[in-house]
């Protein structure tokens, strides 16, 4: 299992032809990387997705397997949803009103 580091990935490294401008990309991981739990990931984004296609007033056809088979081939975002390398959604680009990702995320705590 790799370690945790730092990786810069830049020009012909990045998928962006050399001489182009390019982001560096520069990402550090504070413990051995441990691979996402996809089923968990799958779930909460169908979960989710569900309760924000209902705010909106629209239909969720996609399943939590159609989100898992998504993940096995490496997709990165979901409808504008972004997660973190431990699976747990950070940011919805597309939220129906600001804070609902929040709102979201909030409801699943256990009360306390």
């Amino acid at each position: 299992m790799p370690e945790a580091g730092e990786w810069v990935l830049t020009g012909s490294e990045s998928g962006i032809a050399d001489g182009h401008p390019a982001e560096v990309v520069v990402v550090v991981v504070s413990g051995p990387l441990v691979p996402i739990d996809k089923p968990a990931l799958a779930r909460r984004l169908a979960a989710y997705l569900t309760e924000r296609a209902r705010a909106e007033g629209e239909p969720m056809r996609l399943t939590r397997a159609e989100f898992e088979d998504a993940l096995d081939q490496g997709i990165g975002s979901a409808f504008g949803v972004h997660w973190d390398v431990e699976g747990n959604l950070i940011r919805d680009d597309q939220e129906p009103e600001p804070g609902f990702l929040a709102w979201w995320i909030a409801r699943q705590q256990p009360p306390a």
